[in-house]
């Protein structure tokens, strides 16, 4: 039986948008993504998402090289804005699950400004009964020890790893997932996360 759900944040609850936010900003304030922004996307940034560094701190050097006129809260809203379109058909069916005494959790390879953002600036606590981040946790989701400690974050240490459902746009995490125990689905859109909750309806409490 089914008792918990994991959704991975960008992608399937928050829709992706057209283009990043790099390669927007490069777009609409002249900086080169190539030069200007992909050393820091490849660079420290990959720390903050893991918790080992702070994103307002590590931008502030960057503010000049990207051409950005403002100051960092600024540069986190139009960054944050670009990411804040909701699934609202699949927030319906969270909140349909949760009713029936389904635990429904967030799962996301982000730092802790963004992760904060999307928990409290776009609502997504009044859906979910937590959230766990690279940031909080310390390793991606493509690791083990990312779905080791949600499962301890779960208090389900005594209970079948299988009881976990876990849904991820992207196939490495849902294959880190699934070998960890979790049973991983990949997720590509609406109508077919659907198609595979109607499958395995009788292992979900009614």
């Amino acid at each position: 039986m089914i008792s918990h759900i994991l959704y991975d944040l960008d992608g399937v609850v928050v829709n992706s948008p057209k283009h990043r936010f790099s390669e927007t900003l490069a777009k609409d304030y002249g900086a080169s993504y190539k030069d200007d922004m992909l050393p820091f996307f490849e660079g420290v940034f990959q720390d903050c998402l893991i918790g080992k560094a702070d994103l307002k701190a590590s931008l502030k050097p960057c503010l000049s090289r990207w051409r950005w006129p403002g100051g960092i809260d600024e540069l986190l809203q139009y960054w944050f804005a670009q990411y804040s379109s909701l699934n609202e058909p699949l927030l319906e069916h969270v909140d349909t699950m949760r009713k029936r005494g389904m635990s429904c959790f967030l799962v996301t390879d982000n730092e802790a400004h963004r992760t904060a953002h999307a928990w409290n600036e776009l609502d997504l606590r009044l859906h979910f009964d937590g959230i766990f981040s690279s940031a909080s946790v310390g390793h991606k989701k493509s690791s083990r020890e990312f779905w080791m400690a949600v499962w301890r974050g779960l208090a389900m240490t005594h209970s079948r790893k299988n009881a976990v459902l876990c849904f991820d746009d992207d196939q490495n995490n849902v294959k880190a997932a699934d070998e960890f125990g979790f049973s991983a689905k990949l997720y590509t859109d609406f109508a077919s996360y659907r198609a595979v909750m109607e499958q395995i309806a009788g292992a979900i409490p009614h």
